[in-house]
Formats: structure tokens, sequence, C-alpha cells
């Protein structure tokens, strides 16, 4: 399957206004990016984005998934038999946000990882046309 351009865009775009926003809150981060993650014979998977935070594991914190034509949450089976804590999707012009709780995920309104972090200025700012201009609404917004 070919990855498209708009895919790749908004795959660029969306570490941008994270970094953007790690900076300022001073989150120690490491991005693990899309690096296949493996259990032997149990489960293969490669996140679109993929953070650590804090310190690096093996396991990734938070995996994003740039759903153009497949993904969807589907996938969550994959990234719970690994335990990875949070995973948001990107589809159709908004994110979509699962905590893992009790081994199963939940979606949820807000990130349990970013509590503070308005998703709904984050979802604006991917949509914008403009790279700088989006990077440049997201600081200000989350500089308030």
């Amino acid at each position: 399957m070919t990855i498209g351009k708009p895919h790749e865009a908004i795959k660029r775009l969306i570490p941008a206004l994270l970094i953007t926003y790690f900076e300022i809150k001073g989150i120690e981060f490491f991005r693990s990016g899309s690096f296949s993650q493996v259990l032997p014979k149990i489960v293969e998977y490669q996140a679109d984005l993929s953070y650590c935070f804090e310190n690096d594991k093996p396991i990734p914190d938070l995996c994003i998934e740039v759903v153009s034509t497949s993904g969807s949450p589907i996938k969550l089976q994959k990234y719970k038999l690994m335990g990875v804590s949070e995973v948001w999707f990107w589809e159709d012009g908004t994110f979509e946000v699962y905590c893992l709780r009790e081994q199963e995920y939940e979606k949820v309104v807000k990130s349990k990882l970013f509590p503070e972090l308005d998703l709904s200025i984050l979802n604006r700012c991917v949509l914008l046309s403009s790279p700088l201009e989006a990077i440049r609404e997201f600081r200000q917004n989350i500089q308030r």
C-alpha cells in the first residue's frame, strides 16, 4: 500500500506541534518513531509516531496513528498486547484518544498523559494549511 502526501504532511506536523508542547511544558521525551515493535509469535506492529516520556523504554507510552485508509481502533488489540498506555488516532480531522485501563482501552476526551493539553486546539492547528502558522498558533495557545 502506498502512503499519500496528505498522510505524510500530517505525520510530520503532529510531532512539530507536540515537540512545541513538550518544550514549553518541560516534558522529557524520546521519539521512538515508527520502528517495528514485536512480541515474537504474538504480535508485531508499527505506529506512525511513538513516544516515551521521562526515560527511553522498550515500549512507548504513546503511539499515534494517522489514519487515511487503514489503522482504526481495531489496531488497539495489538497495542494492548504490548501494553502501550495511550493511543491516539488522527482520522477525519480529529483525534480520538484511548487509554489503557485494567487491560482494556477506553475512549476518553482528554489525554491521561497530558491532561492540560487542549485537544481541540491541537486538532485545529493540524488542519491549518500552513505548518508555520500551525506551530505559531499552537505555541500562542499553550503559552496562555
